[in-house]
């Protein structure tokens, strides 16, 4: 309960916190999902998100090089800790626009979905959710530059 709690003041947080101001009901009905291209080209992205995605994906490179495969579900539910915090500091410094800024939210929305599975007592589930959380965030650079 106190870690669904958890995604929804990040997930708030992070609308509240864009420079932008959109109806509410759009950001509730965002659907978690892969970007659509800008026309079969990928979308432009700012300089504070490139650079948060940057260290999001550091971050998960230096967890997964912390034991060599023998992780435990407390590490998996600190990297969710840790991986959360960067995708507040994304929202935090929030500044794209538009349709581009709209398939950001999409893909953060699956991101995010990812990062609650992380969480929980399950040592294989989150094996296979920090899995997913890898192939999707290693995806960035195919919808955004």
């Amino acid at each position: 309960m106190l870690k669904s709690f958890l995604l929804v003041i990040s997930i708030i947080f992070y609308f509240g916190n864009c420079e932008h101001h959109h109806e509410s009901s759009e950001h509730h009905h965002a659907k978690a999902g892969y970007p659509e291209l800008d026309n079969g080209k990928k979308w432009q992205s700012d300089s504070p998100t490139k650079s948060g995605f940057a260290k999001l994906t550091e971050d998960l490179k230096k967890f997964e090089d912390k034991k060599k495969g023998k992780l435990t579900v407390q590490d998996y539910n600190e990297f969710a800790k840790i991986s959360t915090a960067s995708i507040d500091s994304i929202f935090a410094s929030c500044t794209m626009k538009g349709k581009s800024h709209e398939e950001l939210h999409k893909y953060i929305a699956l991101l995010l979905e990812d990062i609650k599975s992380l969480k929980g007592n399950e040592l294989n589930s989150s094996k296979e959710s920090f899995e997913k959380l890898k192939t999707n965030l290693g995806k960035f650079n195919d919808f955004f530059e």
